[in-house]
């Protein structure tokens, strides 16, 4: 009798000869036979491998069939669940059917069929890389660019953290110390200037003007703001655009306590408490300090969170903060070494580490706008993390270090310079460090 022509979409068990099981030579994951052969030798062979035709191999059961033919070599008795086909080879149950649609789709599936075990146990991305070969599967990926979109085991963001820690080898990024800028030497930014860093853009200019802001968000609709005002200057001259649903505010001073019943008022609600104490050294009665008194996260429209502007823990995972169960932030002080007073030459710098959590507040590909930019952390976060950063300085030596600081984080990091309608690419000179502006081209 003729075989039925199997069914694509429909998964079919068969058993065939265990050499022509053709296992996955590009496989990343990382095995323990010998717990595999116990396992086996205890329980039987109760869970088979599948073999998908688009990657030409088995797409998960590689260690198993590997354990199996361990044991085929040392003589032992096939086990429970394991065939003798008639020239002696042992047969075992393989599945076939509903193939990935792409190779990328096989690699992800792969990826995912060991990663979504782990999920339930609430691990971190260190802890669910290690039973990869990492050096394997960074090839793997490399080669395979867009099955890191496929995956989903992890997110976006997490796919980020996972290649980066895939190509450094090591953990997240350590704070970099920051020089004060030389007030000697004349900045290469003067007010006016609008720099575009990949996907970011930094004007040079007061966030108080309207026109100002409406020139560096083009059109763009960030949904998290990052607002720190200057001491004893009204919150209130500041506009928060209206796309904006989570607002992260430095609470310090009586401007801040004028200010905030008009937020209540319009619909805002404060959904977080993160960070509290403060830079002179005095413990709050609630959490360690990282930086000023207090910070909140506003929610536009109360209580009522957008799934967009959710909490998102796989930055909390990829910077290494300390967190709650969940997830949530706990304090950062166990990374910046307690209170911070900021960087030298600017006192109210702030730590990479504390923007990351802010960035967290809002999902991947979100826009952060920042018009107070300062010292540029924010930046350095949302590139990280996968956020556009939208910001304004209107300091130009500070605009400088905005700048500088986004060009170190890679040979890749590119910006340019819109002057007087000319642009032209800003550099790092090799020899001073300092940001330096070349012959400009219209």
């Amino acid at each position: 009798m003729a075989r039925k022509k199997a069914d694509p979409d429909r998964l079919e068990l068969r058993y065939i000869p265990l050499s022509q099981a053709r296992r996955w030579d590009e496989n990343p994951k990382r095995h323990d036979l010998d717990a595999l052969v116990r396992s086996i030798e205890t329980h039987g062979f109760g869970d088979p491998a599948k073999y998908d035709s688009t990657l030409g191999a088995l797409v998960y059961g590689n260690g198993r069939t590997e354990a199996l033919e361990r044991m085929r070599q040392a003589g032992k008795q096939p086990p429970r669940g394991i065939g003798v086909t008639g020239d002696g080879d042992w047969a075992v149950p393989v599945i076939f059917g509903v193939d990935a649609a792409s190779h990328a789709a096989a690699v992800a599936f792969a990826i995912d069929h060991n990663n979504l075990t782990l999920l339930g146990g609430d691990l971190d991305l260190e802890s669910m890389l290690s039973i990869w070969d990492e050096e394997l599967l960074r090839n793997l990926l490399a080669d395979t660019p867009d099955a890191g979109e496929l995956l989903a085991s992890l997110g976006e963001v997490d796919v980020a953290a996972m290649l980066r820690k895939l190509e450094s080898g090591g953990p997240p990024p350590e704070e970099e110390e920051l020089e004060e800028p030389d007030e000697e030497t004349e900045p290469v930014l003067r007010a006016g200037d609008l720099v575009t860093m990949g996907e970011h853009r930094l004007l040079v200019g007061d966030s108080t003007d309207p026109g100002s802001v409406e020139r560096v968000l083009a059109g763009a609709e960030p949904l998290l703001m990052i607002f720190d005002p200057p001491f004893d200057v009204p919150y209130s001259a500041w506009s928060v655009p209206e796309s904006v649903r989570v607002l992260m505010v430095w609470g310090r001073g009586e401007e801040r306590i004028r200010w905030e019943p008009q937020l209540l008022e319009s619909g805002w609600g404060v959904s977080e408490i993160v960070f509290s104490g403060g830079v002179q050294g005095w413990p709050a009665p609630w959490f360690p300090c990282t930086v000023h008194n207090a910070v909140h996260f506003w929610r536009r429209d109360g209580w009522r969170i957008a799934k967009q502007t959710g909490f998102d823990p796989a930055v909390i995972r990829a910077c290494g903060c300390e967190a709650t169960v969940g997830d949530r932030p706990k304090s950062v002080q166990a990374h910046t070494g307690g209170v911070l007073t900021g960087y030298e030459g600017m006192s109210w710098g702030k730590p990479v580490l504390a923007m990351e959590i802010a960035v967290s507040f809002v999902q991947a590909t979100a826009g952060v706008y920042d018009p107070l930019a300062g010292s540029g952390s924010s930046l350095i976060a949302a590139d990280r993390h996968g956020r556009r950063w939208l910001g304004m300085e209107n300091q130009p030596k500070w605009a400088d270090l905005v700048v500088r600081r986004y060009l170190r984080q890679g040979n890749e990091k590119t910006s340019t310079l819109e002057r007087e309608g000319a642009r032209s690419p800003l550099i790092l000179d090799e020899e001073s460090g300092r940001l330096a502006n070349t012959e400009q081209a219209t």
